[in-house]
């Protein structure tokens, strides 16, 4: 589904001019309102004077930066936030996610992909609501129940441990979005875990494994740019979107790659959310 962005309002703050003039170009060249701020004080009166649909946050900023002002934002609303911004080492990313952005954008950016992920952060934020919480999940393929604990691959039941069911239920809940790996051992494995990102890797595999149609290009649990973390991708798309791609000579059906790890034998299929390497499809998922 694509944004109409004529009835969009857009807040943009950066401290450099030609950031905030160039981000203004872009976004009404589309139809979209636009309003720019060149700090923390005069943006969070824009926010509170025009309600906008989406924000637009650089990071290296006086007085106050922008993963400050990002959770500054979070206290008082529930708009979309992406940052735009120079850094980007992973760290800087995984800060910006903490911080309550839903999306991270490094410069230079392409125009074209920024405006796309843009209008998928508009939609999923459904105008400063939070998106519904999905404990479903159905495709041709796959079957997720969280309620009631069950997980069908190919109308067969799919039997996870603990972990993995606990792993498989906060991706879920939280479908779509960037998932860190600070934010999935806390949820998962607790607080006193400590930063130990191999157990989520141990545990993905596993989930892989036992789910996806082809594990090594997954189409479900897919790797976040820059490896700060997975998100569970739910095609909003109808099913009848997703293409199967049968297999019908016995060398391809003997191939590892096409077998779940109970050793059935499983439909390929592609996501029109994830690209053939298992990223986000960017164009799909606006």
């Amino acid at each position: 589904m694509d944004i109409n962005l004529q009835d969009k309002t857009i807040v943009v703050i950066d401290d450099e001019f030609s950031q905030r003039k160039l981000l203004y170009l872009i976004f009404t060249k589309g139809g979209a309102n636009v309003h720019t701020a060149a700090g923390h004080q005069e943006g969070l009166a824009l926010l509170e004077t025009h309600a906008p649909d989406l924000m637009l946050i650089d990071i290296m900023m006086p007085e106050v930066d922008g993963i400050t002002l990002c959770r500054q934002v979070r206290e008082i609303s529930d708009v979309p936030i992406i940052i735009v911004s120079a850094k980007r080492r992973p760290e800087d990313v995984v800060a910006g996610l903490r911080a309550g952005a839903d999306d991270y954008i490094i410069k230079p950016y392409d125009f074209k992909v920024l405006v796309e992920r843009a209008k998928a952060a508009i939609r999923r934020g459904k105008n400063g609501l939070h998106a519904p919480v999905h404990t479903t999940f159905r495709d041709d393929v796959l079957f997720i129940d969280l309620e009631n604990q069950r997980v069908i691959v190919e109308d067969e039941p799919v039997k996870l441990d603990g972990i993995e069911f606990a792993l498989l239920d906060y991706l879920v809940r939280n479908a779509n979005k960037p998932c860190t790996y600070s934010d999935i051992l806390v949820n998962v494995w607790g607080e006193n875990c400590g930063y130990r990102p191999e157990y989520i890797h141990a545990y993905i595999w596993r989930l892989r494994q036992k789910i996806e149609p082809s594990p090594k290009q997954p189409v479900y649990f897919v790797t976040e740019d820059n490896d700060v973390g997975f998100r569970f991708i739910f095609a909003e798309a109808p099913a009848a979107e997703k293409t199967p791609l049968t297999v019908e000579s016995n060398s391809a059906k003997s191939q590892p790659g096409n077998q779940a790890a109970n050793g059935r034998q499983m439909r390929m299929y592609t996501n029109p959310l994830v690209t053939a390497n298992g990223r986000l499809n960017l164009a799909a998922s606006s």
